[in-house]
Parts: structure tokens; C-alpha cells; sequence
């Protein structure tokens, strides 16, 4: 049986992303807006690599305002990572009206529920139905997990 997930990889909605921006592109962008030069914003990008890495290894999590918070996470193997949990205006910036200037695919299939999907799905590999979740009532959405320094949140130093 195929799971749902499934079924909106290969019908949902899609960003068509182009190519990302490297370091080169963003340390010109930025300096045009601050008006400095590029070598000065990456050094200040450089900077703030270096102070996330410095911070989130001794176990605090680094509060950028405007960007988010990285945080550091462990996995059941034990492996140390880091997640960036998006400042909730950053997140939500391509949902804006008229901000998100990308190509859409599929974009008519917003909307679409869990039975639209099975339907497309069964249609299109009827050996092999669509299984969809029983509805757990639960609650969607990320666990922020981010307690910040309160000076850190303001932006201060800590």
C-alpha cells in the first residue's frame, strides 16, 4: 500500500527552485543594500558562521533576529546536529501576496484534500491503493524547542 506522502510528492503543489545563491552573489547583494564593500560582509557572514558554531557547541542556541534560531539537537544514534528553526517573519515571507515571484507547479491542486489525493493516486496505480492515516487528532506544526538568554532574543549580548 502507498502512503500519503507519497501520493503528494507526486501530485501536490511544487516550488520550481532555480539555482542557489552562492557566496559570491549574496556578499555582492549584501553590500550593495549596506553599502560597504563585499570583502567586509564576508567577513561579517564568516563572523556569524563562526560565532553559531562557537555557541551552539557549548549547548546554547543562537538567537539571529530576522533569521531564526539555530539550535543545537541530538539523534537517537547519538549524532549532534544543528537545526535553524526560521524567525516566524522569515518563515512566512514567501506566503506573502504578491512576495513569492517563483514558478508554481501544479499550483491548481492547492486545496486538495486527503480523498482528492487517494483519488488521483488509485487512479493512476489501482495495484497499488493509496493507505490513507487514520485522522489522530493531532496537532500539526514543529515544536519550536528554542529557549533563548532574554538578551539574546533582544539582540543583546549575553
Amino acid at each position: 500500500m502507498a502512503h500519503l506522502i507519497q501520493a503528494i510528492q507526486r501530485y501536490g503543489p511544487r516550488l520550481v527552485l532555480g539555482p542557489a545563491v552562492d557566496a559570491a552573489a549574496l556578499a555582492r547583494w549584501l553590500a550593495d543594500r549596506a553599502g560597504v564593500d563585499a570583502a567586509a560582509t564576508r567577513t561579517a557572514v564568516a563572523d556569524l558562521h563562526a560565532a553559531v558554531e562557537h555557541f551552539t557547541a557549548l549547548g546554547r542556541p543562537v538567537m539571529v533576529p530576522g533569521i531564526g534560531c539555530f539550535r543545537p539537537t541530538i539523534g537517537r544514534d547519538g549524532r549532534r546536529r544543528l537545526v535553524l528553526i526560521p524567525a516566524p517573519e522569515l518563515a512566512g515571507a514567501p506566503d506573502r501576496p504578491g512576495r513569492y515571484a517563483g514558478a508554481i507547479r501544479r499550483l491548481d491542486r492547492a486545496g486538495w484534500t486527503d480523498a482528492d489525493y487517494k483519488r488521483a493516486w488509485d487512479h493512476d496505480h489501482p495495484d497499488d491503493p493509496l493507505d490513507l492515516p487514520a485522522d489522530d487528532g493531532g496537532v500539526d506544526g514543529i515544536e519550536a524547542g528554542c529557549d533563548m538568554d532574554p538578551g539574546l532574543a533582544r539582540g543583546g549580548p549575553t
